[in-house]
Formats: structure tokens, C-alpha cells, sequence
């Protein structure tokens, strides 16, 4: 409004109208242009424009300046440099339309990449260090042993065909994360289920050998394709697959194979659930401390090398993209973190609420 109120009766601001209506008809242009996948051309009198533009403010500035008006010619001073900036960002697209080799980087200070990646020493202290109930690390390796141990002992003892499936069930299921492991769990178990059970009705009513060979390998694909994005899916292809090949194998001995896949993956996962809750990780609670600590710590750092360029200092641009890259690091941390604790029973959560305040706060 006030510009408005210093300079309407000077058509400055309806000339600023009409640039900023030209630079929207470029965008306009460049986006057609990138759609289409045609080169697109920059308006030269744009430039020409914005040069007598400057002239005119100029002229302006020295016909009218005084001091009621003196903000009024620096905010429009201001306007006209945007409007100068967006242009030169307009004609960089337009050479983007056309793939033109002689479009250079403006950044020449390109950091080298090894210097973003952290590296860990070996030191033998690091294993002494973790030889203790509180390590994530030996939990983990000891509830693994452990369940292994007694899945190995139950295939031994009773007399359960296929009983490897008992131990690789435990192996598969036990995570270093409690909710994790409770996940994988029952998508194995349900997954492994309702597989047995599209497979069993399946083979009731299919007969062609041929058809069910077909349908293995196409189920046998789409299972390790799954694996890793969606476990459960992965589990129902795998248990359907693995019994029609022991059909074709045997067609004789199905019911056996059925029965003995769903109690070994049953008991797998009952042992997996009871190491589980006997030895499990350590509660995030106990831990989340210090990533929280190392956000404020990282975030601070990061602060102070910015600040420092408004100091008139120089700004070291590797040694602050580092920086920032610890501190969005340590962010990451943190919130895998609430995460996790999220998934932990409700006894063992703790300040969620002022937790979830202080990582959102963060990452603002």
C-alpha cells in the first residue's frame, strides 16, 4: 500500500506488473516446452526491458527522492533485483530445454565425496566394550545362540520331519529391534499359514502336473522379489511355492509336508517370541538420551559455522556441508529411535508426548 500511496501517479509500479506478467509468460513457455520435449527460446527484449526499467527507476530517483519517500525507492530497488534474479533463473531453464553442453556449473568448489563418509577404526577395545549386557549388539547375539541352541535341541529330541525349518524360522525371526522382531514374527507365521492353506487348495484343484510346474516358478520369482519390501506377501508366495515343489517331488507324501512346514514354522516362532521377551533389547528409553544428545550437539555445531558467515568471517563450505550432514545424520538417528519405541510395549515407553515435541522441534 504504500508504494502504492508514493509512486501511483508515476506507472513505476504498473510497469513492475507487466515484467512480472512477461517472466510468468516464460515459465509458462518452459513448462510447454519441457512437456512437449521441444527447445524452448528465451525473450531477448526481456533483458532490454529490465535495463530501461533501471534506467527509469534511476530517473525516478532523482526527480521525486526526499525523505517520506526514500523506503519506497528502496523496497523498489529490492523488487527490480528479485525481478532481475528470477529472469537469469528463467534463461538457465531455457538452456536446460535445449541440453546445451556450454552451460557451466557456477559451483567450482566441489567438496570430494570421501570426505561425507565416516569411517570406524578397528580397535579390539571396541569388542572388549561390547562383551556386556549393555550392548544391543551381544543381546543380540546371545538371544540368536540361545534360541538356535534350543531349536536345534527340539528338532533332535522329537521326531519332526524337516526340522531345519524350526531353526531357520528363529534365525530369520529374532531382530535386534523388539518391535521388529514381533513384526517379522507374525507375518512369518500368518504368512506362512495362509500360504499352506492357498497351496493345499491349490493342489485339491489342480491336477496338471504342467500347470502346477507353471505356477511354482511364477510364485518362486514373485517370493524373493517380495523379500525385502513386502515380507509377509513374500512368506505366502514362498510356503506356496516350496509345496507344490514337494508335490511334484512326492505327490504321495503332501500332507506330511504341509503339516510338518506349518508346526516347525509354529514352533519357530514360538521360540523366537519367548527369546524375545526373555532377552530382549535394550528399551530405547534407556538409550534415547544420548541421541537426543548428539541432535542438540550436531545441531549446535552446525549453528555456530553458519553464524560465523555473518560475521564477515569466510565460510568454509566443506567443513559446513559436513556438518550438516552429522546433523541430519543424528536426526535420522533420533527418530528411528522414537520409532522404535513406539513399537515397544506400552509399559516401557516413556515421555512420548515432550519426545515427540523435541524431534519435531528438530527437524523445524
Amino acid at each position: 500500500k504504500k508504494l502504492h500511496a508514493y509512486f501511483h501517479d508515476t506507472g513505476i509500479m504498473h510497469e513492475y506488473r507487466l515484467l512480472i506478467l512477461a517472466l510468468a509468460d516464460e515459465l509458462d513457455e518452459v513448462g510447454i516446452a519441457l512437456k512437449s520435449g521441444r527447445k524452448s527460446k528465451y525473450t531477448k527484449s526481456i533483458d532490454t526491458r529490465l535495463s530501461k526499467q533501471r534506467e527509469s527507476l534511476q530517473q525516478l530517483r532523482l526527480n521525486v527522492l526526499n525523505s517520506s519517500n526514500i523506503d519506497g525507492f528502496i523496497s523498489l530497488r529490492h523488487i527490480l533485483d528479485s525481478i532481475e534474479d528470477i529472469a537469469g533463473r528463467i534463461r538457465v531453464l531455457h538452456q536446460y530445454t535445449s541440453y546445451d553442453k556450454k552451460i557451466k556449473r557456477t559451483n567450482t568448489d566441489t567438496p570430494d565425496p570421501g570426505t561425507f563418509v565416516t569411517r570406524q577404526h578397528l580397535d579390539p577395545k571396541i569388542f572388549i566394550d561390547n562383551l556386556s549386557f549393555r550392548s544391543n549388539i551381544f543381546r543380540h547375539s546371545l538371544r540368536i545362540a540361545l534360541a538356535a541352541l534350543s531349536a536345534y535341541t527340539v528338532g533332535l529330541f522329537f521326531p519332526l520331519g524337516h526340522s531345519y525349518w524350526i531353526l531357520l524360522t528363529v534365525i530369520v525371526i529374532l531382530k535386534p529391534g523388539y518391535g521388529l522382531t514381533k513384526k517379522r514374527n507374525l507375518e512369518r507365521l500368518l504368512g506362512t499359514v495362509i500360504g499352506a492353506g492357498a497351496g493345499a487348495a491349490m493342489l485339491f484343484v489342480v491336477k496338471d502336473r504342467t500347470f502346477i510346474l507353471v505356477l511354482m516358478a511364477i510364485s518362486m520369482v514373485a517370493a524373493y522379489s517380495f523379500l525385502r519390501i513386502r515380507y509377509f506377501l513374500s512368506m505366502i508366495l514362498m510356503t506356496f511355492y516350496l509345496l507344490l515343489m514337494f508335490h511334484l517331488l512326492d505327490p504321495n507324501d503332501f500332507t506330511s509336508i504341509l503339516k510338518d512346514r506349518v508346526i516347525d514354522t509354529l514352533i519357530g516362532s514360538a521360540l523366537a517370541f519367548i527369546f524375545n521377551y526373555l532377552l530382549p533389547p535394550i528399551w530405547e528409553r534407556e538409550q534415547i538420551d544420548e541421541f537426543m544428545g548428539r541432535v542438540l550437539q550436531d545441531n549446535q555445531a552446525y549453528y555456530e559455522s553458519v553464524a560465523l558467515t555473518f560475521t564477515g568471517k569466510p565460510m568454509d563450505n566443506v567443513a559446513t556441508d559436513v556438518k550438516r550432514k552429522d546433523s541430519w545424520v543424528s536426526l535420522a538417528n533420533l527418530s528411528d529411535a522414537f520409532n522404535r519405541m513406539l513399537s515397544e510395549p506400552k509399559s516401557k515407553q516413556t515421555n512420548i508426548r515432550h519426545i515427540h515435541q523435541f524431534v519435531v522441534s528438530s527437524h523445524m
